[in-house]
Formats: structure tokens, sequence, C-alpha cells
């Protein structure tokens, strides 16, 4: 588990990195490179809460890791809220919120505490909030992390959503 998700971990890197540098065709080839290890990395956590089907199964586990899930999403919410934004939708694995024209203005500093925060390196606006909180509370390989931006979204269902994302052209939407 933990080799999986090591490698899903630096393939999310590399999509970054070439998303940020404008090589769209890198960037896809290491989003699905990484997608499928999520899923591994998922499945490893239904085996877990399968007592029925799996030798493998651990239902106390099973119920701790979504209970503490559950519990440090709300502490993300309250923070973030403390901040100005506004959480439009949340499950286990992640948040929508509306962001505060006030987190234009926030500079942070990394401290490096956390894996996904660059120590000394200066982060601005949504990006400053979320390293400040790596730093103050993520421990281990824990960490919140901004997947995308998206001018609105709309919530089908439980973990279904569609999303607005920036148009390439100078077309009005």
């Amino acid at each position: 588990l933990e080799f999986v998700l090591g490698e899903r971990l630096a393939a999310k890197k590399l999509k970054n990195k070439y998303k940020a540098e404008g090589k769209m065709k890198l960037s896809d080839k290491y989003d699905k490179k990484q997608l499928p290890l999520k899923i591994l990395i998922n499945s490893f956590f239904g085996m877990l809460g399968a007592a029925l089907v799996s030798p493998w199964a651990h239902i106390d586990s099973a119920q701790w890791i979504t209970c503490s899930g559950r519990q440090h999403m709300r502490h993300v919410i309250r923070w973030f809220e403390k901040l100005g934004y506004k959480v439009v939708y949340f499950h286990t694995d992640g948040a929508n919120f509306v962001i505060p024209n006030s987190a234009n203005d926030a500079i942070y500093v990394g401290l490096g505490k956390n894996w996904l925060v660059e120590k000394d390196k200066t982060y601005q606006g949504v990006e400053a909030h979320v390293a400040d909180y790596n730093d103050r509370f993520m421990k281990g390989i824990m960490g919140v992390d901004i997947d995308e931006y998206a001018y609105s979204t709309i919530n089908i269902a439980k973990a279904n959503s569609v999303f607005l994302k920036p148009m390439k052209s100078k077309s009005k939407l």
C-alpha cells in the first residue's frame, strides 16, 4: 500500500508540474497513471469493510478510517470557514468551497513541516491558506491539497459532480 501510494503521489506531482508548465499531454499522461492507483488504494479500504467477502476485512479499522476522515474534514471546514470560505459540498475525501475575495491577499512562508509544503517558499492566495493549514495540522502522509479550481459545480448525487472549468479561449460563457 505504501509503494502504491508513493507512486500515485509521484504521478500527481508530475501531473501538476506539467500542467503548470502548459505541457497538457504530459499532464494528462500522469493523470491517467495516478487514477488507477487511486482506485487500487481505495479498494484496499473497501476490502477492510467487506467482512462477508474479504479475507482481509477488519471492520474496526474500516470504521476508524471513516470516523477519522470525517473528523479531519470537519476540522478543515471549520478552519477555512474562519478565513471566510464557504463550504458548498463535502464528503470524506474532499470539499468544494466558495473562495472569499480576501483570500487573494493571503501570504504564507512555508515552514516545511508537512510534505506538501516547501520550506521558505512564499505562497499566495488560496495556496497560502492551504500551506499554512498543512504546516499547522497535517502529520505524516496526510495533507490538504488543491485538486482544481472551477467556476461552479452541480452536485448530482454523493460524489457525482459536474464542474464548469475556465475556458482556454477568450469567448464568453
